[in-house]
């Protein structure tokens, strides 16, 4: 089972629609993070959520919201998810 690492969800689970955590502080900063907009109408490959919800952490689709690359891998953030909804 895949489970997020910040609200716990299990991304294998078709009843998750969204990971809790909305925003993200990098460097001090705080950035709203990005919704999925891939594939309108159907679920992120990758972490299962539904079309215009939030990412879980570590989804290779999500896009950091500071320098627009991979969030999972671009280095901007580590472990400042915040603002659970």
């Amino acid at each position: 089972m895949a489970k997020c690492n910040y609200c716990e969800k299990n991304m294998e689970d078709n009843a998750t629609i969204s990971c809790d955590y909305n925003q993200a502080k990098i460097d001090g900063k705080i950035y709203e993070r990005n919704y999925w907009h891939h594939d309108i109408g159907n679920r992120c490959h990758d972490c299962n959520i539904v079309n215009g919800n939030y990412h879980h952490f570590g989804c290779d689709m999500e896009e950091c919201p500071k320098c627009k690359m991979q969030f999972a891998f671009c280095g901007c953030i580590k472990k400042n998810l915040i603002n659970k909804k």
